[in-house]
């Protein structure tokens, strides 16, 4: 079952499980308290993801094996949006385990689950990092758990990912995203 560490439960932090159906409280970093995601991030460019073939993968194998995975990195790079005509995101392929062209990786800065059946990750890209025209973001999940293939703990992964248009991403600009995933 997919597993995010250090949910904030009623003001204190504590251990939690996400699984899919039921509701998750607000996950608390060490950087923020538990507020309301646009408290933290007002100007949120929202992106739908798309499951990688491997990310799907995963889940059935949490579902039908107990192997367990956090979600918890997220990665922007320069690909996902035609050359010749940046207004347009390129189709995504869910076969693909990278994104096009990585620029930066960070760690997700605040997990929520806002409905039975998603869930949202907002990722922050602070005035320093990743000035670049940004196309694409991927989630990477880590696997913790493995009953039936132990030595594939700590081995990440490509969840999941999305395209988007050319946004230009300079030193003086903060991006915020909300990402949530496709069934």
């Amino acid at each position: 079952m997919a597993n995010w560490n250090g949910f904030l439960l009623k003001g204190k932090l504590q251990e939690g499980t996400w699984s899919p159906g039921r509701k998750a409280p607000v996950r608390y970093n060490g950087q923020g308290i538990n507020q309301r995601p646009s408290l933290l991030y007002p100007a949120t460019s929202t992106l739908l993801s798309t499951l990688t073939d491997l990310g799907r993968a995963n889940t059935a194998r949490a579902i039908k094996d107990g192997m367990s995975f956090t979600v918890n990195t997220f990665a922007v790079g320069t690909g996902g949006y035609y050359a010749n005509m940046p207004t347009q995101a390129t189709p995504i392929d869910t076969s693909q385990q990278t994104l096009i062209n990585e620029v930066w990786r960070k760690p997700i800065a605040l997990i929520t689950n806002p409905s039975t059946v998603s869930v949202a990750f907002f990722c922050h890209l602070d005035f320093i990092e990743a000035h670049f025209g940004l196309g694409e973001l991927g989630l990477f999940a880590t696997i913790v758990n493995s009953p039936l293939v132990p030595s594939e703990v700590g081995t990440q992964f490509l969840y999941a990912v999305c395209h988007f248009p050319l946004m230009s991403k300079h030193d003086r600009a903060v991006a915020a995203y909300r990402v949530t995933v496709a069934p």
